[in-house]
């Protein structure tokens, strides 16, 4: 039933009925509360319709955010994935450079110890060599003033040499100093 048919809405009159003004006025006040309550009812409808609509359109940018995260956490994840693949690589790379200079120098330190070792031989040879040099000609400066011969003269500066060769020499204490 609506508001139209309770406005309308007629009784029969009978003897022992109601009071006809009582229930006009009853009716019309029902009508009233009724009216207003339909009022009310459209305005709550109206608001939400009005609420309905909005949340539908926060829906719809929940879902364009959704998917929108979901685009941009794609790519930040695969950012993410190459950048830790070109720090795995860099890491690897340091290491196999600094792998190849420890290598070269290792390498060189030894090619200079042998050098090293070979120039303290060479300089063992010289000395050896400039003290038979050394004595040689001392012997000979000997022998010739005290007026050896010449066959004998060769013959004392070779022995000569031989035996004053573990003799020291201030040669070798001079080389060292400038070594």
């Amino acid at each position: 039933m609506n508001i139209e048919e309770i406005k309308n809405k007629n009784f029969s009159i009978t003897k022992k009925g109601y009071n006809k003004e009582e229930v006009q006025n009853f009716l019309a006040d029902l009508t009233k509360e009724l009216e207003k309550k339909q009022k009310a009812i459209s305005n709550l409808e109206e608001k939400l319709e009005g609420v309905q609509s909005k949340l539908n359109g926060y829906y719809k940018i929940d879902k364009k955010l959704r998917n929108a995260l979901l685009l941009l956490s794609e790519p930040a994840k695969d950012a993410i994935l190459k950048a830790k693949e070109q720090v795995n690589f860099m890491i690897k790379e340091a290491e196999s450079k600094s792998d190849e200079i420890i290598l070269s120098a290792e390498n060189e330190a030894k090619s200079t110890r042998d050098t090293l070792l070979f120039l303290k031989e060479q300089q063992e040879i010289l000395i050896a060599r400039l003290k038979i040099i050394i004595e040689s000609q001392e012997g000979l400066l000997n022998d010739l003033a005290e007026g050896n011969e010449d066959s004998n003269l060769s013959k004392s500066v070779i022995e000569k040499a031989y035996l004053n060769e573990k003799a020291e020499i201030k040669i070798e204490k001079i080389l060292e100093k400038l070594i």
